[in-house]
């Protein structure tokens, strides 16, 4: 099918019009379909409606000129090629033709039907090619005015061309008021402390023809007086004869990256609670102190603290008192110590002080000012009054510095040590002492624990734990206690670790098993008058690597006639990832009986979410130190509602630990937390009080 053009002929001569109509009528594929208007005033109206493809002007129309028409033709803003006709070859007229926008200067006399053709052929595929330009340059327009980045460009001499609007709020500055300004006078690029570096970027790019990143410690001062770090690319514009003629600088807003990036290196090396630096700030520092040059008499020396009967206050009070009373700590040993001491938190109730350029002596000294604050002083909890004292381990650390694990080890043994003493008290750790020191401790709680197990002195406790979505729904998880010859209690806190040590976990979790079904049997119609859904039984890394365990919890079950589906096995999140494939086997052998599985303590030690999706579990317990802050930390807030969500995708149900208030519950209830745990709702307690 045959293209057909429209054509306006605008001609004071009707033989002109003929003769190129005849010019145009043999012309194969197209069909040009003209009109003709005689005079000046009826091609103004013809020509604003718009109708045609191509316009063929006359040059003499009378009065009035084809320029003029033209230029009236421009004003209604008309987008269409125009060919003026004229009867002399004037080169003036011919220039001026160009400049208002004609596509074609043709002389009637030399006109032959190829030539017009050619000419009418020309003038549309010009009108195409600028049109799919200009739709092109739409689309960079819009595409640059949508992206985040601020976009500018400028000419070779650094007057600015373009300006998108994330530019102008990056600045501060509209677009109208900066075009033709130079690029230095509108932005103020620091490469970090250096004010000019932006200028010698510019010079790389205009004069050298290199593109150039901006350096990670870039920022910008807009009119404002607003600095922003910003993220950056400078690169040349070259032309068709690859010259360069400009540039264009596209940069990235980072400021609230950076600043949480910064926020987020800063709580990755302190301790949330006390503010003071963590375990792994405290060994860069340790690291950087001991590398500095120094000489041989120079020593420096290693603290490693651990408070007295601190569980008392967390068991008493609930662990937002506890919370208090290591922040009022903290504080104490700040007031005790140097300006030049780094007090770090390694965890829980431990704490490491690093005392540069010291002696043995002086030190030793410190460490007994310290025990006498801390026993001096008096915390006072609901009318409540508590004393505790702290144990010291002391390590010197001189030319012949070891690993920070190995002093830490060594610190760590010491202090054990001046806690066997009775506490409250400082060890100097020395070579020669270490058998002596280690085999006192070790027969000291070795024989402590086996005559509890002996004596059957332990008892187990029962903490609650509440469905938040289903009324009257618990749980209870067995805690255990030791009881010592003189009936007092004793917590895990004090006992565990040391079992841990030496291998005598796999008794302890034996016993709790055992007892705990026999109370079951013993209790059983009253537990299903309360109707509890299930109780949480601990396993220890040791009892999961003893190949045994398995049979003998099956052994037991079947002696004491209770049902798997009332149990549920709680493993930490760090034993399940160090022994994957045991965790693994063990928890698939007794869920194929109907126990359930919890993983206890996440994101406490190795968190990954991809093992979760091959470990067989049915609850996710949140780590505490999530949970205690949550209604007032928004990081632990954003932490625990991923976590719940991953676990939900995976079915698995939540558990927050360390709910101490019902601001806590209310948190827990928007995230969607399944289960809640800890003082809040409800203390551990003996059976029989759970029965009542």
């Amino acid at each position: 099918m045959k293209e057909v053009v429209k054509v306006l002929v605008v001609d004071d001569d009707e033989d002109d019009f003929i003769l190129m109509k005849d010019y145009l009528s043999d012309v194969k594929n197209v069909i040009y379909d003209l009109e003709w208007v005689y005079n000046y005033k009826e091609a103004i109206k013809t020509i604003s409606r718009n109708c045609h493809d191509i316009y063929v002007f006359d040059y003499n129309l009378g009065e009035f000129n084809g320029l003029e028409l033209l230029k009236e033709m421009n004003e209604l803003n008309i987008k269409a090629p125009v060919i003026l006709l004229t009867g002399n070859n004037n080169i003036n007229i011919d220039i001026e033709a160009m400049k208002t926008g004609a596509y074609e200067y043709l002389v009637k006399k030399e006109v032959t039907p190829s030539t017009l053709e050619r000419s009418m052929r020309y003038a549309l595929e010009r009108k195409r090619m600028e049109d799919d330009l200009y739709q092109e340059k739409e689309k960079a327009l819009v595409t640059l005015e949508s992206i985040g980045d601020c976009v500018l460009s400028t000419d070779i001499n650094g007057s600015i061309t373009s300006f998108n609007y994330v530019a102008e709020k990056l600045t501060g500055l509209l677009k109208k008021e900066v075009l033709g300004k130079n690029i230095f006078d509108i932005l103020v690029l620091i490469d970090g402390n250096n004010i000019d570096g932006y200028k010698n970027f510019m010079d790389k790019v205009l004069c050298q023809e290199e593109t150039v990143y901006l350096p990670q410690d870039a920022s910008i001062k807009n009119f404002e007086g607003k600095e922003y770090y910003v993220e950056g690319v400078v690169s040349p514009i070259k032309n068709r004869l690859q010259k360069v003629i400009g540039s264009v600088v596209v940069l990235r807003d980072v400021t609230n990256h950076r600043e949480l990036t910064k926020k987020l290196h800063y709580q990755a090396r302190h301790d949330v609670l006390t503010g003071l630096p963590n375990r792994f700030k405290f060994e860069e520092d340790m690291i950087e102190v001991v590398n500095q040059p120094r000489t041989a008499l120079e020593e420096h020396a290693l603290l490693y603290l651990d408070l007295d009967q601190f569980k008392i206050i967390n068991d008493t009070c609930g662990h937002f008192a506890g919370d208090q009373f290591l922040k009022q700590i903290a504080l104490l040993m700040k007031n005790n110590t140097r300006e030049t001491d780094i007090i770090a938190r390694l965890g829980g109730d431990e704490f490491g002080i690093l005392l540069k350029n010291i002696s043995p002596t002086n030190t030793c000294k410190l460490a007994e000012k310290i025990c006498n604050a801390i026993q001096g002083y008096r915390f006072v909890w609901n009318n409540k009054l508590f004393t505790t004292g702290v144990s010291i381990g002391i390590v010197t650390v001189n030319q012949n510095y070891k690993t920070f694990e190995t002093l830490l080890s060594e610190a760590d043994r010491a202090c054990y040590v001046s806690k066997e003493k009775g506490g409250n008290t400082y060890q100097l750790y020395v070579d020669e002492d270490e058998a002596l020191s280690e085999r006192h401790g070790e027969m000291q709680w070795m024989s402590t624990i086996s005559e509890a197990l002996e004596d059957n002195r332990f008892v187990l406790h029962y903490q609650k734990i509440k469905s938040l979505h289903k009324e009257n729904s618990y749980s209870y998880e067995a805690l255990i206690r030791m009881v010592d010859k003189e009936g007092n209690l004793i917590y895990p806190g004090a006992f565990l670790s040391a079992a841990q040590r030496y291998n005598m976990m796999p008794a302890i979790d034996r016993w709790v098993f055992k007892n705990f079904l026999i109370a079951m049997e013993k209790n059983s119609e009253e537990i299903k008058l309360k109707d509890i859904e299930k109780f949480n039984i601990n396993i220890s890394g040791a009892s999961l690597n003893n190949e045994s365990i398995v049979d003998f919890i099956i052994s037991e079950l079947e002696k004491y006639d209770i049902s798997p589906e009332k149990i549920c096995f709680e493993i930490t999140e760090t034993i399940a990832l160090s022994n994957f494939n045991i965790a693994n086997d063990f928890i698939n052998k007794l869920r194929r009986l109907g126990c359930k599985f919890a993983l206890d303590d996440f994101g406490s030690g190795l968190t990954s979410f991809e093992y979760l999706k091959y470990l067989p579990i049915d609850y996710l317990k949140i780590d505490g130190s999530f949970i205690k802050n949550i209604n007032n930390n928004p990081i632990d807030y954003a932490m625990v509602d991923s976590i719940n969500q991953i676990a939900h995708l995976l079915n698995i149900e939540t558990v927050a630990e360390f709910v101490e208030n019902e601001k806590i519950v209310e948190c827990l209830n928007k995230i969607g937390i399944d289960y809640a745990q800890g003082y809040h709702i409800g203390k551990p307690m003996v059976l029989s009080e759970v029965l009542k």
